[in-house]
């Protein structure tokens, strides 16, 4: 379903699965392990989103068919669009980390930075 919102996108040119092995890509592999949604995985956005703040990164709202991520701690490393507009906007011609961090009604909450 990823595949298809990014085809349809003209914001960005290719997605990667994040395999990070750091603290934020560990976190972001245990929020998708879930099955539902609890007091321990609250607990685990919340550390993800401090550490996210801790390693500044650019905190903003979106539409998740603009983005692809939907849930909360989904990530993927996007290399970004020389054309694009918006939020990523700074980030033309670069390789970046997205991260869903909350999730609204309409729009969601996401984290991104260089990798």
């Amino acid at each position: 379903m990823l595949r298809d919102i990014f085809k349809k996108s003209a914001l960005l040119k290719s997605v990667e699965k994040d395999e990070g092995t750091d603290a934020i890509g560990l976190l972001c592999k245990r929020m998708s392990e879930r099955e539902t949604w609890n007091a321990e995985f609250r607990e685990v956005a919340e550390e993800l989103a401090l550490i996210l703040k801790q390693e500044k990164y650019y905190f903003f709202e979106g539409d998740p068919y603009r983005y692809g991520l939907t849930r909360i701690g989904e990530s993927y490393l996007i290399n970004v669009s020389d054309k694009q507009r918006g939020h990523l906007e700074k980030y033309r011609g670069l390789k970046i980390r997205l991260v869903c961090i909350g999730s609204g009604r309409f729009k969601r909450s996401y984290a991104s930075k260089l990798v």
